[in-house]
């Protein structure tokens, strides 16, 4: 596998993480692809720009898990994904508002 990946220039592990992940998998369970009956209030932050799930996506999946609770989505503009880590200030403005709510 080694020698077929040295030429296609990988530029992301997650081919080969899902592959040969590094971490356990857990067992499926009856909860396993379903949407929960209930939430505590959940903040989802979601960069306009992710490029693991498009916004209309994360939309789409708030909107059904709103069914179960009070969710709070906060789009991040011209942000990729995992906005801890691209957009600090965002993160930390809608944490602290979330928190205080």
């Amino acid at each position: 596998m080694k020698e077929e990946e040295d030429g296609l220039l990988f530029s992301s592990p997650l081919p080969g993480l899902l592959l040969q992940p590094g971490l356990p998998r857990y067992p499926r369970d009856a909860w396993f692809g379903r949407h929960p009956a209930w939430l505590p209030p959940t903040l989802v932050l979601h960069g306009t720009l992710d490029p693991k799930t498009h916004l209309a996506g994360a939309i789409e999946h708030v909107a059904a898990l709103r069914k179960a609770g009070r969710v709070t989505l906060v789009e991040v503009a011209d942000a990729p994904h995992f906005i801890l880590w691209t957009a600090l200030e965002h993160f930390e403005r809608a944490v602290r508002a979330f928190v205080a709510d």
